[in-house]
């Protein structure tokens, strides 16, 4: 496949390119351009494949021409000590547990192939790169856990005013590790104005080689790809009927992937959207990502990064209605999440995050209303571990979610490396410190 941008679909560039690069010039996103055939694959596949052997092969199958086999296995293999674990919650919807990585999260998946592949990339032209990163703890975790001592790669983190946390001690740059903590005068808003201010700033950019790690760039969101695959190999055996995927509020990266993983040929029958905080009508959430005019009240949906919007919409030109027809919403409200998680717990003793609660109560809403009951097999991507939400979690279910060690000592605050004010110009001098090493 080849990566174009959003905005100029005609341009063409390299997966290398667009991986490193991270942003066309003319201000979009990059988008796969082409198809890849995970039909033959997903068939082919089943319970019984081991977890390496899923992620080495969707790999190959994705960067075919991109890649050589061996670099995409070497970054599938990134993956090899976390396989995505399916649970039933109850006869019809199975929980794909992306959270036992390093970082206790679903970004370990994309984040961890990303280092892996920039790390092989760089290394072959010789070159350094800088991962630059607005967070309030859960994403600069998988990234300090991802690239942790990269010899290719420093890593900054922004965080805004008030608590820091999210890397382990042992990561610090004090430690002898790559990550550093700047934190901003600022909220988290700030951080990531900065963060686009960096990357748009080409020269300062390529100076510095910073490239993206969030689901704007393609070697991030791509990969994610690979746990669908897996989720529809551990299921198939026992969908009766349709398969579908429920994405939990919030997250428009997981969208995308799945939706390029349907383009691609993986047998989905659709997708149901949960679209927490919003009391408006089934199908206003699909309108607005379409790029309709309908208001989005008080939703959450990446409202400060909504470029997996403009991707939605790529896909989506000049057959809005195909997509339309592969996507539900279904409001949810805090209190209907919360009934979800309870009842998940009572069920089958599992503890569901706010996200995939709130998917688990839109996907069963639209199964009984639609009778689809004993027809269907849903997955549903649990995309954080609950520890990291315990206090609505408890309010849930009455119970308090055990929390791993490593994720204890992850939500540890800790005195960052430096403080800039929310400007441009201390960025640029607070980076430019950093890799000189000073």
């Amino acid at each position: 496949m080849r990566y174009a941008s959003t905005r100029s679909p005609a341009v063409a560039v390299r997966f290398d390119e667009a991986v490193l690069d991270g942003f066309p010039a003319d201000g979009g996103l990059y988008a796969p351009v082409g198809e890849a055939d995970l039909r033959t694959l997903s068939l082919s596949l089943d319970a019984a494949t081991p977890w390496p052997d899923v992620a080495a092969l969707t790999a190959s199958a994705l960067f075919s021409g991109d890649l050589d086999p061996d670099a995409a296995e070497r970054a599938a293999d990134a993956l090899r000590g976390f396989p995505p674990a399916t649970i039933d919650l109850d006869g019809d919807v199975s929980l794909v547990d992306l959270c036992g990585g390093p970082s206790f999260g679903f970004k370990d998946y994309g984040m961890g192939f990303l280092a892996a592949l920039a790390g092989d990339l760089l290394s072959r032209r010789g070159a350094r790169g800088l991962v630059l990163l607005a967070t309030s703890g859960d994403t600069g975790a998988a990234a300090a856990e991802a690239f942790a001592d990269s010899d290719r790669f420093d890593v900054v983190l922004l965080y805004p005013s008030g608590p820091v946390h999210g890397v382990l001690p042992e990561r610090r740059r004090k430690a002898g590790g790559n990550v550093s903590a700047i934190a901003v005068d600022g909220n988290l808003a700030a951080c990531k104005a900065l963060v686009r201010s960096a990357y748009s700033d080409r020269p300062l950019a390529a100076r510095l080689g910073l490239v993206p790690a969030t689901s704007a760039n393609v070697g991030r969101l791509v990969p994610q790809v690979l746990y669908y695959m897996a989720a529809f190999a551990a299921l198939k055996a026992r969908t009766p009927g349709d398969f579908i995927l429920a994405i939990p509020g919030g997250n428009l990266g997981n969208l995308i992937s799945g939706l390029y993983a349907w383009k691609w040929g993986l047998p989905v029958s659709g997708f149901v959207l949960a679209d927490s905080g919003s009391a408006n009508p089934d199908g206003m959430l699909v309108d607005y990502l379409l790029g309709g005019s309908a208001s989005r009240g008080e939703r959450r949906f990446d409202e400060d990064d909504p470029e997996n919007r403009e991707r939605i919409g790529a896909l989506a030109a000049g057959a809005p209605e195909v997509l339309r027809s592969m996507v539900s919403s279904v409001p949810v409200s805090k209190e209907k999440a919360a009934s979800a998680a309870r009842k998940a717990y009572v069920n089958s003793g599992i503890f569901l995050d706010p996200g995939a609660a709130a998917a688990y109560a839109a996907v069963r809403e639209l199964v009984d209303a639609e009778g689809l009951s004993g027809a269907v097999r849903v997955a549903l991507p649990g995309l954080q571990h609950p520890a990291r939400s315990a206090a609505a979690v408890e309010a849930a279910c009455g119970v308090r979610p055990p929390a791993p060690r490593a994720l204890g000592r992850m939500l540890e605050t800790f005195e960052p490396d430096l403080r800039i004010k929310a400007e441009p110009e201390a960025l640029a001098t607070a980076l430019a410190s950093i890799r000189a090493g000073t």
